[in-house]
């Protein structure tokens, strides 16, 4: 049994599918810089972050 492969077909003009975001006028997103909850929370995570590293730093230091 050999398989043959079939011609491309060609697309027409007016077959376009288009995302739903395209079809609707959308806001660009808001940015906010100020919101003093979220610079908390990300003062507490990189602290964290460091303090974590610091204690892996004493682990490896003391082995």
């Amino acid at each position: 049994m050999a398989l043959v492969a079939a011609p491309a077909a060609v697309p027409r003009a007016r077959d376009r599918v288009r995302a739903r975001s395209d079809r609707v006028g959308r806001d660009p997103p808001r940015l906010s810089f100020n919101n003093d909850q979220e610079s908390k929370m990300t003062a507490y995570l990189i602290s964290l972050a460091v303090a974590g590293l610091v204690a892996m730093a004493a682990a490896d230091a003391l082995s």
